[in-house]
């Protein structure tokens, strides 16, 4: 889990569904093929404090101030430092990497702690629109910010994309309350701006912190948020769905709630098609303090609507603090989830990245299909602080590992 997303909670025991045995895992595993590094990284760069990956392309946040741009070479994936830095034009950094998405040739990253218009920490999103030529040292394309942004709103905190439609969220918006801005690219290209769309959540969702982690894929979006039920209060997700007439200011159509009451929110989201995910490290798994779990649902036929999870997914060998699903994404029929702080072996805090396959009859409650360490690893390495999956290739980074310089590294199958 990353700690720029730690929070305070209270936290109660959970009852989770009976636990169905785990999909049946095809032949064959997981092997680490690549290594990625940061030519220029140091003992304070904590490469892969964000990162993402989509098809051949990599990013992943360095020290704050920098995104490591790698590609797959022809010959496949390799041990490798980056093809390209990307910087904004700015000398405010504003914690630059706080979060960083990518569909085909578009980076977003998101700068959290970017001034605007004299406001500290209103939070801004970088586009970087790959060359012709190829992906290179380059400066921003466009900055995009919020039109009702104020200081300490934090814009940028979570990003997402999906073709020509940027979500980021900026969970501290209106006092807490959070919020969720869609870009969409104009017709000639990006080019600086504000929102296009401000998704909040209803008076009756009794929803805060809207934002502090989005994503989105085709028409629909996924924000998630803190859900209060009188003192109590239960992570969740709020989604939104495109009208036929393209985005505009809205409330959700749908809340997912975990049912984890815990004071404790959703920290991760991921979403393919008709399939969501939600991490909630803080979770008491299997009796098991803070072994975190990953929470499924799926798109009902009618429509998305108010819905319990499909699905509850856990570590069979769940152990207390590994906060399982501080990170998640899915490729729609596979889910993977950093668990950054677990044990492994005798190395505390090494860290561990879980598989999930979707069985043939549906997400089940389950534990994983295949878990995912690092060969060298070592004590305090938070490996799987942040985790991505693309087609069949996975990308796991390691911000703590050789004295805090930090890794990503990529697996197929």
């Amino acid at each position: 889990m990353p700690r720029t997303a730690l929070i305070s909670s209270l936290l109660l025991l959970m009852s989770l569904t009976p636990l169905a045995a785990a999909a049946s895992t095809p032949s064959g595993s997981w092997v680490q093929e690549a290594t990625l590094t940061a030519s220029d990284a140091n003992s304070s760069s904590y490469v892969g404090e964000a990162g993402a990956i989509d098809g051949n392309t990599v990013a992943v946040s360095n020290g704050g101030t920098e995104v490591d741009v790698f590609t797959k070479p022809a010959s496949g994936w390799k041990s490798m430092t980056q093809v390209a830095i990307l910087t904004p034009s700015n000398s405010d950094f504003g914690l630059f990497g706080t979060s960083i998405a990518i569909s085909g040739n578009t980076i977003v990253v998101g700068a959290a702690n970017q001034t605007v218009n004299s406001n500290a920490r209103q939070g801004a999103v970088y586009v970087y629109v790959e060359p012709a030529g190829g992906w290179t040292n380059m400066t921003e394309t466009a900055m995009l910010t919020a039109s009702d942004g104020a200081t300490g709103d934090r814009l940028g905190v979570s990003a997402g994309i999906s073709g020509n439609t940027i979500i980021a969220g900026s969970a501290n918006h209106n006092d807490y309350l959070g919020a969720a801005y869609v870009f969409v690219k104009p017709s000639g290209g990006w080019v600086s701006g504000t929102q296009t769309a401000e998704l909040t959540a209803s008076s009756d969702a009794n929803a805060s912190e809207v934002g502090a982690t989005v994503a989105i894929s085709g028409n629909t979006a996924v924000a998630g948020a803190l859900l209060s039920s009188g003192s109590l209060g239960q992570g969740g997700a709020l989604v939104f769905v495109e009208p036929p007439t393209g985005w505009s200011d809205a409330n959700q159509i749908a809340v997912l709630a975990t049912g984890e009451l815990n004071l404790s929110s959703v920290e991760s989201v991921a979403i393919n098609g008709n399939t969501v995910a939600a991490g909630a490290p803080r979770t008491t798994a299997n009796g098991t303090l803070h072994a975190g779990s990953v929470f499924v649902w799926v798109k009902p036929s009618a429509g998305w609507s108010n819905i319990s999870p499909t699905a509850v997914l856990t570590a069979s060998d769940g152990v207390k603090n590994a906060y399982l699903g501080g990170s998640v994404g899915t490729n729609g029929t596979e889910i993977v989830a950093g668990a950054a702080y677990a044990a492994v072996g005798s190395n505390p805090q090494q860290g561990a990245a879980y598989v999930f396959d979707e069985p043939a009859g549906g997400w089940v409650s389950m534990t994983e299909s295949a878990k995912i360490t690092l060969t060298n690893g070592q004590n305090g390495d938070l490996f799987g602080d942040v985790v991505g999956i693309s087609g069949g290739t996975i990308v796991s980074t390691a911000p703590a590992i050789n004295q805090d310089e930090g890794a990503a590294y990529i697996f197929g199958y």
